[in-house]
């Protein structure tokens, strides 16, 4: 089976996360009968760049808002030319609608989701119905819809029922993110001396950085003895004022392997972020046998099992300040707390099985054995 995976290798917009997750999609290849084709060509490229650059300078918003539509049409839309999909069997497209400019009828796989309204600035659901429209217009030219949260099924279904049939739930594909064994974690919590915590957002402003900031800043002062415990590791592209008291390392970038590296290392993962879509770092560290807090936002609650397997809390710097000193005053339910993520990482989100049913649903769409 011949699968042409909507990765836009060529995007000047390379950063941005909707743009360059598709390229996890390789892994599927791994298995023999499948083959991933990505998206190469230039032209389908520089329509959807050109657009969004225009889109992003407000390019004929106010005077002529139909340019706002058109521009938002192209830089959602991927052109994929007949020479592109010569012998494919089906279409993974993730961010980007493909439009097949072929006579062959090409299966369409369509992840995505259906943000909460808290992230997309909308005070109610009445507010939703543009979207709503685009989206059915999507899924009616879809064959297989999946989204990586069962809250966000429920929220789209609640408002729009045609679909059920045709959408899912399938986490993200995270190839690279090997669980660690239970007894590397047991090993990990019963012999620290130090504690150690790790914070990953380039964009720190969005992603709480100087909350955190202002907890380890709170701990020095109302709980030195906590703060002398701690070894904080920061990975932001961020600046930020230093803690007296507290014993920090700023990274400004590390590679995704690196990363991962720094997460088998920690004991806590704080990520008390203002503005997350999802959060694949979260699921990342679950991984990697860390105990976790994270903000109380949509789908933080799903993906920690409602707080089981993480803290869940309101991002001021005292309620972070308190996560914090619970589980450093607690290392046994810190790794409790560290083993019942792992657990649930490799029931929902492990990567071997999560690919897995990636190929199932593929096999099942295109209807090969």
């Amino acid at each position: 089976m011949k699968v042409f995976v909507n990765f836009v290798k060529h995007s000047r917009y390379q950063h941005n996360t909707d743009i360059s997750y598709p390229q996890h999609f390789i892994a599927l290849s791994e298995r023999e009968s499948i083959e991933i084709v990505f998206n190469e060509s230039r032209l389908s490229t520089w329509i959807a760049d050109a657009a969004t650059r225009l889109r992003l300078t407000r390019f004929g918003s106010q005077k002529y808002p139909i340019i706002s539509k058109v521009l938002f049409f192209l830089a959602r839309h991927s052109f994929l030319f007949p020479w592109q999909l010569r012998d494919i069997d089906a279409i993974i497209s993730f961010w980007f609608f493909p439009i097949p400019l072929s006579r062959k009828r090409i299966p369409i796989f369509f992840p995505t989701g259906f943000l909460p309204n808290e992230y997309v600035g909308a005070r109610s659901d009445a507010e939703r119905t543009e979207e709503l429209v685009q989206l059915s217009k999507w899924f009616s030219r879809a064959d297989l819809i999946s989204f990586p949260a069962q809250s966000w099924i429920n929220h789209f279904n609640s408002l729009n029922s045609n679909f059920r049939d045709k959408i899912i739930f399938l986490p993200f594909l995270l190839p690279g993110a090997t669980p660690a064994a239970a007894s590397f974690v047991h090993t990990k919590f019963d012999n620290a001396g130090t504690v150690s915590i790790l914070f990953v957002g380039q964009d720190g402003k969005r992603k709480g950085l100087n909350r955190l900031c202002q907890a380890l800043d709170l701990l020095a002062v109302t709980s030195p003895d906590i703060a002398a415990k701690l070894r904080v590791t920061i990975v932001s592209r961020t600046p930020f004022d230093r803690v007296q008291g507290v014993e920090i390392r700023h990274l400004q970038s590390l590679s995704r392997h690196e990363v991962l590296s720094l997460m088998r290392e920690a004991h806590i993962f704080c990520l008390p972020t203002q503005r997350d879509s999802y959060g694949f770092v979260f699921i990342e560290a679950m991984a990697n046998g860390c105990a976790i807090i994270a903000d109380n936002q949509d789908p933080r609650p799903e993906i920690l099992a409602q707080g089981e397997c993480g803290i869940l809390t309101d991002t001021s710097p005292v309620a972070i300040a308190a996560a914090i000193k619970s589980l450093v005053s607690d290392m046994q339910a810190a790794k409790a707390l560290a083993l019942r993520a792992l657990r649930r990482y490799c029931t929902v989100y492990d990567f071997r099985q999560v690919r897995q049913q990636y190929i199932d649903r593929l096999i099942a769409m295109v209807g090969v054995s």
